[in-house]
């Protein structure tokens, strides 16, 4: 009785924290600047916060990055390691690029397919409305070199207004370069959705022999 007294104490608690992985969405923050200086925050947050992290980015001379646990704080990275991070960053360029080209060959094998398409499309644009920011205000000064590129840019920023953001205010300047401004976003992600939509493409054959080439 005792062993299985234990035994369904610790299958609870793995249901419970499974169930919580799969349900209790996981939050985001983003605050960027460029005026004088570049700056950059980052904060991700579970359970209420509970469980965070935090990065902080000034431009090329300082990174930083704390880990949270129930109120304790974990210095996780600082300015000093960004030579790693770089090789790493590099090192994973490489390997994606060997990837997307073993991915266009699989496509000229005819393995490509429109039904395949249609629903990796279909799954890509839910999630992409799934982990988009709920709240996103802006403002800024923007100017290319070349004033054919800031139209462009201007354009593609209309387009924005269909999302629903609409507490963005930006000017394009014509006559001049400049790159100033301030953005805030936060939004939530579910892995449970995720992991749902996930599932049905692999349910299907046809996503599921595209994506597994």
């Amino acid at each position: 009785m005792i062993v299985w007294g234990i035994l369904s104490t610790f299958l609870f608690i793995l249901l419970g924290l499974v169930l919580a992985i799969l349900l209790v969405p996981i939050t985001y923050r983003i605050h960027a600047r460029r005026v004088e200086s570049i700056l950059v925050k980052v904060r991700i947050g579970w359970l209420l916060g509970f469980i965070r992290t935090e990065g902080v980015w000034l431009g090329d001379t300082d990174l930083s990055l704390w880990f949270g646990l129930v109120g304790l704080r974990f210095n996780l990275m600082d300015h000093g390691k960004r030579a790693i991070g770089a090789r790493r960053k590099k090192n994973k360029l490489s390997k994606g690029k060997k990837r997307s080209k073993k991915k266009k060959e699989s496509l000229h094998n005819n393995r490509f397919s429109r039904v395949a398409l249609s629903l990796v499309l279909s799954a890509g644009t839910r999630c992409l409305c799934h982990v988009r920011p709920h709240v996103l205000k802006a403002w800024g000064r923007i100017g290319f070199d070349d004033p054919y590129h800031t139209g462009i840019a201007c354009a593609l920023f209309e387009t924005t207004y269909s999302v629903g953001w609409h507490d963005m205010q930006v000017e394009f300047v014509f006559n001049e370069e400049v790159y100033e401004g301030e953005i805030d976003l936060a939004g939530r992600i579910m892995i449970g959705y995720l992991l749902c939509q996930a599932i049905w493409l692999f349910l299907h054959k046809p996503s599921r022999q595209l994506l597994l080439g």
